[in-house]
């Protein structure tokens, strides 16, 4: 998996809300999240209701 895919996935587990904050740049993200690209974070939201990233969802809330 490339790096680009995996920091997809990662977006996509995250709070599409999130997303947003960073894309309207409100301080109240994580650091780590300011520093990337919002044409990264685009591509994230994009893919946000494809059905892999949907089961990723669910998989992870199931052991939360």
């Amino acid at each position: 998996m490339s790096e680009h895919k995996y920091l997809l996935e990662m977006l996509c587990c995250l709070p599409k809300k999130l997303l947003f904050l960073k894309l309207n740049e409100f301080d109240e993200i994580p650091d780590w999240l300011k520093g990337i690209d919002n044409n990264v974070i685009n591509e994230a939201i994009e893919l946000y209701e494809n059905s892999e990233y949907v089961e990723q969802r669910k998989l992870m809330l199931k052991y939360l």
